[in-house]
């Protein structure tokens, strides 16, 4: 296959249906500008993409299964390499990857056995080099040209670092989730890596030694902006933000969040107030059906999609955007532990009270997410957060005066930094990827 001109063609990578969020505004201006996008994707997603944005003009599906089906060698060096060569240091996220995988089902799997006691033993990359050595690597054993075109573009934290490191292919790099420049090495080099806002860029340039990044924005936080909230609605509920599910997240951390939730339900049950668990989009109803035979002031939101076999497989909807902001319209304020939830609702104009638990007696284990990297830093790190001393119940306080949640929610603001304009934010991003060539 004879790779497409420089100027009127990208391959662009979606593995994941939550990738669509990031990728509809950046499709959309590459149409406007006569690019033709190789579209390369899972053939389970082809009805998905075709019923969610315009195909027919400037746009291919291309299988994206049929690359890795031809490249599993590659995908295993990549895998073998990373694991033994990255050190455990290289976040405080990574470090937590041996409590995470031993409720995994590859934590028994001969094959990691034999890689993580090889691990234990082997010499380490330098961190910021790592991304390097394991492009440089893959580089050596990859054919010039996987994808049909010179520029590719994709998402961070994709599932094929592996066909990332061809020697005639620019990666361009667009981050899907705030976490992403700290959770593990990428895995390949970008030449160009699109953050959220100027602080996230400069996290991925520090941990991922990827130098040339740009502001983008959030764009899966857009649809908050356009929520308008209503005055004449009583605010009397309080919501909170669930971050964790029994389908996806790792037993610890699930236990953790229930805690939390068990002593809130007590507590606003106190206090007379209706309590709203807002679910995780691909979480499930069945994580909370105990505590709501116990509590009778307690709902629940809807889900994005309620069959979702992988985490990152699911599509925020406008008709799930629609629903998820009117389904809390009455909340006085959103309760926010370790989600990015809270960030959508303060751009939605919401009170946000952010809990930190870390030093509360008997939740002292809930440093294991607080102390995540992107947590501790720009929830935790700024202002008006709330720190119960002695017990629980402190919180009561702030759930009944919010003026901390009000002045918590505009340094959030501040801190997102949301772009006024996102389509001319998307024009410049797309025009700064064919101007390093013109």
């Amino acid at each position: 296959m004879e790779r497409s001109d420089l100027n009127s063609s990208v391959s662009l990578v979606m593995d994941y249906k939550i990738q669509l969020n990031l990728f509809a505004p950046v499709i959309r201006e590459l149409k406007r500008q006569n690019i033709t996008i190789n579209l390369y994707c899972p053939k389970s997603l082809n009805a998905f993409i075709t019923k969610n944005i315009e195909t027919q003009n400037n746009l291919k599906l291309l299988n994206l299964d049929q690359l890795k089906n031809k490249y599993k060698f590659l995908s295993f060096l990549h895998k073998f390499l990373r694991e033994i060569f990255t050190k455990s240091n290289f976040s405080f996220q990574y470090s937590m990857r041996p409590v995470e995988l031993r409720q995994s089902n590859e934590f028994d799997n001969i094959k990691y056995v034999l890689i993580r006691n090889l691990a234990k033993i082997s010499p380490k990359v330098k961190n910021h080099s790592i991304n390097k050595f394991l492009s440089t690597c893959l580089e050596l054993v990859s054919p010039k040209k996987i994808f049909k075109d010179k520029i590719v573009i994709t998402s961070s934290l994709n599932s094929v670092p592996y066909l990332l490191s061809a020697k005639d292919n620019e990666i361009i790099t667009f981050m899907e989730s705030w976490d992403h420049a700290v959770k593990v090495p990428n895995g390949y080099v970008s030449d160009i890596v699109f953050g959220w806002n100027k602080d996230l860029c400069e996290d991925w340039a520090k941990y991922q030694n990827d130098k040339n990044t740009k502001v983008f924005y959030p764009a899966k936080l857009q649809p908050a902006t356009s929520y308008n909230q209503t005055d004449n609605i009583k605010k009397t509920k309080i919501v909170y933000s669930v971050a964790t599910t029994k389908r996806f997240s790792n037993k610890d951390y699930f236990d953790i969040e229930h805690k939390i939730i068990s002593h809130l339900a007590r507590l606003t049950s106190k206090l007379g107030l209706k309590l709203i668990l807002k679910l995780r989009p691909n979480g499930s109803t069945e994580d909370f059906i105990d505590i709501r035979r116990k509590f009778d002031h307690i709902s629940i939101t809807s889900l994005a999609e309620s069959n979702v076999n992988i985490a990152p497989n699911y599509f925020l909807s406008k008709e799930y955007n629609f629903k998820r902001f009117n389904e809390i319209s009455d909340a006085s304020l959103i309760i926010n532990a370790f989600t990015t939830f809270g960030l959508d609702a303060a751009l939605a104009g919401f009170n946000v009270l952010q809990l930190d638990l870390r030093n509360l007696k008997g939740f002292e284990e809930s440093s294991l997410i607080f102390n995540r990297f992107h947590i501790k830093k720009y929830l935790l790190g700024l202002s008006h957060t709330c720190k119960p001393n002695k017990n629980f119940d402190e919180i009561a306080v702030d759930l009944l005066d919010l003026s901390s949640s009000k002045q918590y929610s505009k340094l959030l603001l501040k801190w997102i930094d949301f772009p006024k304009d996102t389509n001319e934010t998307v024009r410049m991003a797309v025009s700064s990827i064919f101007q390093r060539k013109n």
